[in-house]
């Protein structure tokens, strides 16, 4: 079974994230795939990492340096998929990574984190949720796609 310490960040960095691009008004579904993409990918990748660290000065450090190469891949990808200013793209993914880091951060010096088997099961259930959400708009989008293909095909 996937740990808390893993399952907790993703949904943190999935819910804040994705309402702080929202909040930057860019309501952009490319976007929304993209980010949650990378997050799906580079978020777990970073905390397996980090759950390993047992200095204190080490933990911080690499979670520093994985913060900043988080925030120049996850601009770097929406600059090449929404087609904006760079360092506009720049600009936003360092709000949400830093949105992001801050309430996870808030949060882990609450009880919140305490209640393990609570927390634990509501997270894993919304990230469960999030992946069905995410998959069901991929799919839809494919079959719209395939459905306005066929029609401009049929009418050549």
């Amino acid at each position: 079974i996937i740990p808390m310490n893993i399952v907790l960040p993703l949904a943190i960095t999935l819910a804040v994230e994705t309402g702080t691009y929202i909040i930057l008004k860019h309501k952009s579904l490319k976007l929304f795939f993209v980010v949650s993409l990378l997050n799906l990918i580079l978020n777990p990748i970073m905390n397996f990492g980090l759950l390993y660290l047992t200095d204190e000065a080490m933990y911080y450090l690499v979670l520093a340096a994985a913060e900043a190469l988080t925030v120049f891949i996850e601009s770097l990808f929406i600059f090449l998929v929404i087609k904006e200013k760079y360092l506009k793209v720049l600009l936003y993914s360092l709000i949400a990574n830093a949105a992001s880091f801050l309430v996870g951060f808030i949060l882990s010096f609450t009880p919140i984190y305490e209640t393990v088997k609570t927390v634990y099961i509501v997270t894993v259930t919304f990230v469960v949720i999030y992946f069905l959400l995410y998959l069901f708009i991929i799919l839809s989008f494919i079959s719209n796609y395939k459905k306005n293909s066929n029609r401009c095909d049929s009418g050549n």
